[in-house]
Formats: structure tokens, sequence, C-alpha cells
């Protein structure tokens, strides 16, 4: 009821535990009914210094200490222990009057040692537990820490590394002999198109660089062959002796070209 703020709850409440405690007090004390807000500030006024009558007078039902505030939210813990003590002594007096005779405030026994025990014990357990997650999550905070601090150290490095591989390739790309706007796209790493082509460019050059060789490879075998020609032919020196050769019939070779030129012409 008086978990959150109930102004008219407390007023009607107060007013008929109050009367069922002593209607002839609560009528000399406080002014009833309420007619405007200023007779509800009023009211408050008054039915405190009711309730420090009441505490006095009923030492045995422990009221707590009650403060305009309480008065004013009309909620809370305190407000609500207030209000409990009151519906006790309005329900002690109620009997009495039925009853008529003397009623006490229940007194403490062994059972209620042994709630107090019980209690006392949970809230040791549960302080237990508390400190155990204190210092686990302590624990995991400290490991936490150390591997943001490490992951941040190598993400430094990282970041290093990148500056110094791109000021590198600034300086490749410098002494490249391209145009300045494929200078500056090459020195954009992120630039996925220009990487592709160059890529395709060096692949082509070493294509290139790969038939070149098979070429030379080729060349070089044919060289070797006519080194090794070479090397036979001055071991024998007859073969290059024009003494050896057969003569060859000038009138036979005068008669075929004539014969090839009038074919020819």
């Amino acid at each position: 009821m008086f978990d959150k703020p109930n102004t008219a709850g407390f007023l009607h409440v107060s007013h008929y535990l109050s009367i069922i405690y002593n209607a002839m007090l609560f009528k000399q004390m406080v002014k009833w009914p309420i007619a405007c807000k200023k007779d509800e500030a009023t009211y408050r006024m008054e039915i405190r210094n009711f309730f420090s009558v009441l505490s006095q007078d009923n030492p045995d039902i422990k009221f707590p200490s009650i403060l305009m505030s309480h008065l004013v939210l009309s909620c809370g813990t305190k407000f609500l222990t207030f209000m409990w003590k009151l519906s006790q002594l309005a329900l002690r007096t109620y009997i009495k009057e039925e009853l008529q005779g003397e009623l006490y405030a229940p007194r403490t026994g062994p059972m209620d040692d042994f709630t107090i025990t019980y209690f006392k014990n949970i809230n040791a357990d549960m302080r237990c537990n508390i400190v155990n997650a204190h210092e686990e999550t302590k624990r995991i905070w400290d490991v936490a820490n150390s591997f943001i601090k490490d992951e941040i150290k190598t993400l430094n490095m990282y970041k290093a590394e990148i500056f110094e591989r791109k000021e590198r390739l600034k300086e490749l790309v410098s002494t490249v002999s391209v145009n300045l706007l494929i200078q500056e796209r090459l020195m954009n790493v992120e630039d996925s198109d220009i990487i592709d082509l160059w890529k395709m460019d060096i692949r082509a050059k070493l294509q290139y660089i790969c038939r070149k060789n098979e070429e030379f490879k080729k060349f070089e075998e044919s060289t070797a062959q006519l080194y090794k020609i070479i090397r036979r032919i001055k071991s024998n020196s007859e073969i290059l002796d024009a003494n050896q050769f057969p003569k060859i019939s000038c009138d036979s070779y005068l008669l075929c070209t004539q014969f090839y030129v009038q074919v020819k012409g």
C-alpha cells in the first residue's frame, strides 16, 4: 500500500488507527476532517505530535523515530515500520477493550533467538559469497586489464610497422617511372584496382622474362653445339685445307648459270 507515495492512504489509515487507540485524545490534538491542502499540512504537524505521545505512552511497542519528511512522502521502509507499529498498538487496544484485561506486547522467545541466529548465519554466508565474488571479479578485471594492455602494445607495434611499410612503399613508388596519378594510386594500399593492374603488369613481365630465359637456354645449347663442332674442325686441320676439295668445272657452272637466267627470263 505504501510502496510508493500514498498521501490519501496515509491520512485515512492514520486517522482510523488513531481513533481506535484513543479517539478523545486524537480529537484534542488533531484537526479532522481535512478540507484543503493547508489542513493537510496542519494534519501532518499535529499527527506527528500525536505519534510522539503514543511512543512515550507505549515504550514496549518500540516506535521508531518519525520525521516530517516520512509523513510528506508517505512511503519507504521507515514509514512502513512506523505504520506497522501503529497497527499493533491499535490492535492491542481493540483486544484489551474486548477482553477487558491487560495485554502486553509479545516478548522475545527462543524461537526469535533462533530466527535471529539463522538470519545472522545467512547474512554471514551472503557476505562470504559477496567477498568471494568480489575477489573473483577483481581477478578477472586484472586479467582483462593485462590482456588489454598487451593487445594495445601489439596494436601499436602493428601500427608502427604499417607506417614504416607505407613510408617504404612511398619511396619505392617514387622511383617507378610511371604517371604521377598512378604513383598516387599505388601509394593507396586500399586501391585494389590499381594493385590488380600492377600485379597483371608484373605477371606479364615475369612471363616475358621466362620466355626470354627459355630462348637464352636454347641459344646456349646451340652455342655449345657450335663450339663443339668448331673444336672438332680445329683439331682436324685437313678439313680446312682447300686443296683437299675436288675441283669444280667452271664451264659446267657457266652453262648452268646461263640456263637458269634464260629460264628465269
